[in-house]
């Protein structure tokens, strides 16, 4: 028992352990398994400009967001040539090629991707993400190990407020869905 008699935990239904079970990118409504993908982390970020008022003394009057980013961020063990076509950005993640060329291509559009992800915990409750418009962006390892490999994966959120991928004005980036 705590030393304060009280417990900061709410419920543990709430807690979610382990890694995101599903990973994938839609493309043209086909689904495109980005694979295994461990140590995955969801990240939303928010800029504000502050004014503060001419009053002595000064306090803030308005704080307004500026800027608003979404973005995933893990290691994927499942290399292919289809995620590494979305990772390297010369082709769609679709291109049957299985040559990779990095730089070789002036791929704009074609290369994004809905980048969509799902985990649960044990109480059934589930967290779902998606991001519009998502883009890789980062540098590309395939290294090497006594154990297995990964490549990290990085996928930022373009806006998609003209909604090419789903997005509206009011609602550029994606949704984080959870269950309660």
């Amino acid at each position: 028992m705590p030393l304060s008699g009280a417990s900061s935990l709410i419920n543990e239904d709430y807690v979610y352990a382990g890694q995101w079970e599903s990973v994938y990118a839609m493309k043209n409504a086909v689904r495109h398994e980005i694979g295994l993908v461990l140590e995955g982390a969801l990240r939303v970020g928010r800029e504000t400009e502050d004014l503060f008022g001419s009053n002595f003394p000064r306090r803030l009057e308005i704080q307004v967001p500026t800027k608003v980013t979404m973005s995933f961020a893990g290691t994927a063990y499942e290399l292919r040539a289809g995620l590494l076509h979305f990772l390297i950005g010369d082709a769609a993640i679709d291109d049957p090629n299985f040559y990779n060329y990095p730089a070789g291509g002036c791929a704009f559009s074609d290369i994004d991707v809905t980048l969509m992800g799902e985990r649960t915990n044990c109480a059934d409750n589930m967290i779902v993400f998606a991001i519009f418009q998502g883009r890789a962006s980062g540098a590309i390892e395939i290294g090497s190990a006594d154990g297995f490999i990964g490549v990290p994966i990085e996928v930022n959120a373009l806006s998609d407020h003209n909604g090419n991928f789903g997005g509206t004005p009011a609602h550029p980036y994606g949704w984080i869905w959870i269950t309660q």
